[in-house]
């Protein structure tokens, strides 16, 4: 009886430390700079204060935004690509379909009306996205750059889990959130973490950005870009980046895309967004 109950308690202690212990190894060994709380660039640049945010937002002057445009919606022509070809269709925003090597997959999706944290108030949509949510394929893989709200919908997250059962792959720290909302298919990755996903290899890589869901946890989890590579097709999804001298060492280390999605704005006001020399 005695050496049940010690049997027992190492159980016990195994299921609830170990996790936690293979977290902290994995934590000490990442590859993005990482203070023990707050991730940064590879070219770090000053966080800009509360002041220069809320002059920005509520201050700075701004071109009309339109109150609707109109636009043509499409749908997928196939269910599943082969491999001898890739299809893609923006969706909107940093929103894409990409179908390759048999597999469907959606870059950040934003479906809701707003991309806020409340349903009633922030920036609204003012066009439809460019596939229906209903004309969607299967999807098999929800890639998520970083979590700000125009990258990372929850609602839309929840509504792919039950619909599809996709796995989501997000940078370190970024499964926390899905997780709590019932998400529990999400692969966390550090920077040029690759994962071999069948025919298709995934790689998570640098880009020059930030994170935050509040006013109090910017930096608290990894952003970055997403590099997929198969015997046929090289495609670059940036998700949100400045300039950086990583464009060059993504090529030279994954090889030349043949597809590249890439940010493009986000130039004015030059005092608030351009990169410190």
């Amino acid at each position: 009886m005695k050496e049940l109950y010690v049997f027992f308690f190492l159980l016990w202690g195994c299921q609830f430390s170990s996790p936690q212990k293979e977290l902290e190894n994995r934590m000490e060994n990442i590859k993005a700079p990482y203070d023990g709380k707050k991730f940064n660039n590879l070219e770090p640049f000053p966080d800009k204060s509360l002041s220069d945010l809320f002059k920005w937002r509520f201050f700075s002057s701004r071109e009309e935004w339109p109150k609707w445009v109109e636009t043509k919606q499409g749908k997928p022509q196939q269910e599943r690509v082969d491999n001898d070809t890739v299809h893609y269709i923006p969706i909107n925003h940093a929103s894409i379909l990409i179908q390759l090597e048999g597999k469907n997959i959606l870059t950040d999706p934003i479906y809701s009306e707003r991309t806020s944290p409340f349903s009633w108030v922030g920036p609204r949509r003012v066009r439809k996205p460019g596939i229906k949510f209903e004309d969607l394929p299967p999807i098999d893989i929800v890639i998520i750059s970083h979590n700000h709200y125009d990258h990372l919908d929850l609602p839309i997250l929840k509504r792919l889990k039950k619909e599809f059962n996709p796995t989501f792959y997000v940078g370190l720290k970024g499964a926390e959130l899905l997780n709590q909302e019932g998400i529990k298919s999400v692969v966390e990755m550090d920077w040029w973490q690759r994962l071999s996903l069948g025919s298709l290899d995934l790689t998570f890589v640098p880009a020059q950005h930030w994170s935050a869901r509040g006013v109090f946890d910017r930096f608290e989890t990894l952003w970055g870009g997403f590099y997929l590579s198969s015997d046929n097709f090289k495609i670059y999804f940036a998700g949100d980046t400045g300039f950086g001298s990583f464009f060059e060492k993504i090529k030279d280390t994954l090889g030349k895309p043949d597809l590249s999605f890439l940010p493009i704005g986000a130039y004015e006001p030059r005092w608030f967004m351009k990169m410190p020399i």
